[in-house]
């Protein structure tokens, strides 16, 4: 004997957590029950991705070796580094970033024992 029943889920949440929910549901010692995913959508919250305008460009600071940013003592080693401050990072992470809105339907199952299943039909008519 069977028993289903049916979850409706609809969250905004970032990649790391629908991972670790995921792995949760599908996890047989995690999880009460035994679960199954029927309907999975998820979507970004943003439909398009931003401007050029909207995009900050970090400037990078690693230099130098154990957090030493000069790698001489010499003036002209730091003129290199401050030219080399001033310029940008070659890319820039523009995806990837968003929320995303899920929805779910999980299907609960518990498998009841073959005695209570029994039992409980005994006291039916017509069974």
């Amino acid at each position: 004997m069977v028993e289903r029943r049916t979850v409706e889920l609809t969250a905004v949440m970032d990649q790391v957590p629908l991972q670790l929910l995921l792995n949760q549901l599908a996890s047989p010692s995690g999880m009460a029950f035994f679960t199954v995913v029927r309907n999975l959508r998820i979507e970004n919250v943003g439909q398009t991705g931003p401007l050029r305008s909207e995009v900050s460009i970090p400037v990078s600071q690693d230099f130098g070796i154990d957090g030493e940013n000069a790698p001489g003592d010499s003036d002209e080693d730091a003129n290199v580094i401050k030219a080399a401050k001033a310029d940008p990072v070659d890319s820039v992470a523009v995806m990837g970033n968003e929320d995303l809105r899920v929805y779910m339907e999980i299907d609960l199952v518990r498998i009841v024992p073959q005695a209570t299943a029994s039992t409980a039909n005994q006291g039916t008519p017509g069974r």
